[in-house]
Order: structure tokens, then sequence, then C-alpha cells
């Protein structure tokens, strides 16, 4: 039987298709060095011309863990579904060659999966927010094997059993990877309270608001603050799984925001503007 492969559904549009090409793109970015004892990081998954350097640094600091498997969380943008969808692709087209799946941890989080948890290719056939990660890791770890996991309709509540059975994927071998953009702003998106156009400081000082309760892991304070902004931030289901997750984990994790910043930076239109946020999330140090 030959290999399940999961096609690239956005090369050429979301980022480049030739390797040649987008290795140039990604080597001309200054990155931070690595740091010791990354267990994860939130990086946004837009078009590479807006989001990609907020992503490349924030995932550069991880090449100090030595890790042998990332976790890719991230939210669903065409298919509705309960819970989260892990895929069971042998392996993932990038243009810098396959990113295989982790089988082991793969069938660890589906076998006699319990409520909320689904083997489902479906929902991952034309999504983009896993898709896009792969470029960045295969360019920073190469051939780093993954558990691509959906996170469809999910509350706080919810999450916990899920994060509980995620958590059986935790390890210092594991690099843990939430893929998510924050404030979608325009009439597009439905979203406009702050008018239109939309003050820049006032978008970032929005998103790097939820960006550091999400880096605290304050999932209280994270409710109250979508109850009251109704921030259209995407990123915010495969966060708090990953909170959640967290805290079954028993390990001293703690978030940083490394930067915030938004699609306007680059298009000059804050009549449509999205915001990303890089985190990144390390053992506490003694």
């Amino acid at each position: 039987m030959g290999e399940k492969f999961r096609a690239a559904a956005v090369a050429g549009s979301f980022y480049g298709k030739d390797a040649v090409l987008l290795r140039k793109q990604l080597e001309q970015l200054p990155l931070p060095p690595p740091e010791p004892d990354v267990h994860g990081c939130m990086i946004p998954h837009a078009g590479y011309v807006f989001s990609m350097p907020t992503a490349l640094r924030t995932l550069a600091r991880a090449k100090g863990a030595a890790v042998t498997r990332t976790v890719i969380i991230a939210p669903s943008h065409r298919a509705w579904f309960e819970g989260i969808a892990a895929a069971s692709y042998d392996a993932w087209e990038t243009p810098f060659g396959p990113m295989p799946l982790d089988r082991e941890g793969f069938e660890r989080l589906t076998r006699e999966a319990p409520q909320g948890i689904a083997a489902n290719d479906s929902p991952h056939v034309q999504e983009h927010a896993i898709e896009v990660e792969l470029p960045l890791l295969h360019f920073l770890f190469g051939e780093l094997p993954i558990v691509p996991v959906l996170v469809g309709s999910l509350d706080f509540q919810s999450a916990g059993s899920i994060g509980e059975r995620l958590a059986e994927l935790d390890g210092p071998e594991t690099l843990w990877v939430i893929s998510g953009d924050f404030t979608h702003y325009g009439n597009s998106f439905g979203y406009t309270p702050f008018g239109l156009p939309c003050p820049r400081e006032k978008l970032n000082a929005q998103d790097r608001e939820a960006a550091e309760l999400i880096a605290a892991g304050d999932l209280s304070g994270l409710a109250k603050f979508l109850a009251r902004t109704r921030a259209t931030i995407c990123g915010i289901a495969p966060a708090a799984l990953y909170l959640r997750m967290l805290e079954h984990t028993g390990r001293g994790i703690a978030g940083r925001v490394t930067e915030v910043t938004d699609s306007g930076a680059v298009s000059g239109d804050y009549g449509h503007v999205v915001g990303y946020a890089g985190i990144v999330f390390a053992e506490k140090q003694a």
C-alpha cells in the first residue's frame, strides 16, 4: 500500500512554491539566537508577505530545544466540527521536501479516543493554518515528524478533557506549535469597534492584551477579555487547548510575548487588517 500524501493546497499563494526562492527569502530574515528549554510557540498563519517575519523569528527561538516531533494545533477555517480532528497523512508536502507524520504520537492521541477527538483527514484537505507553518519548520528543523491537529468548535470547558489526552504527547522530545492569528478588523470581518480606518495603536494594544493573557496562562482573564471586546481572534481555541493541556502536565511553563504586528504595516490598509503576535513558552527558570 502506498503512502497517503497530503499535497500542498496554498503553495504559490500564501507562500512561494519554488524551493530555491523560498529558502532565499527565509535566509534573508535576521533571526534571534536559539533559546534553551522552549516548550512551545504561538505563531501566525497568514500569507508570508504579511506574517512570516513574526512567525519565523518566534519559531527560531525553539532551535535550542532538542525535539524529535512537533504537535501543531491550528483553527479550522473551512470545515465545521466539534472538538479536534487529527490528520493521518503519512507525509505533508512542502517546497523543501516532506514533513512525515509522527505515527506513534498520532495513534496515542486517537486510540480509543474520548469524545471530542477524531482521526479525520477531511477538514485538512484545503486548510492553510497548519500548512503554512510547515515550510518554516522544515527550514529550521528539517524533516521533523508532526502531529497535525485542527480545532473546530471548542469551549474552554471541553478543552480540559481533550487537553488531558494531548498531555500524553508532552515531553522534552515534543515542540508545541500553536497556529493562530489575532484580531481580524474591517467590514468584511464584521468587526469595526474602533471605526474605520482602524487606529493601529488600538488594534495592537488589543492584540497585546490578548497575547499577554495567553502568555500568562490566564484563561479566566481571556474569557473576560473576549466577553468585553468580542475580538475576532482565530487563535483563541488552539491557545486555550494548549493551556488546558499544560494544566495536566504538571510542568512549570511560562510564556512571553515576543512581538505584536499587523498586516497593515505591509499593506498600509487599516480598513481591512489582521493582527499577529508571537509568543514563546519555556520552562520556568529556577
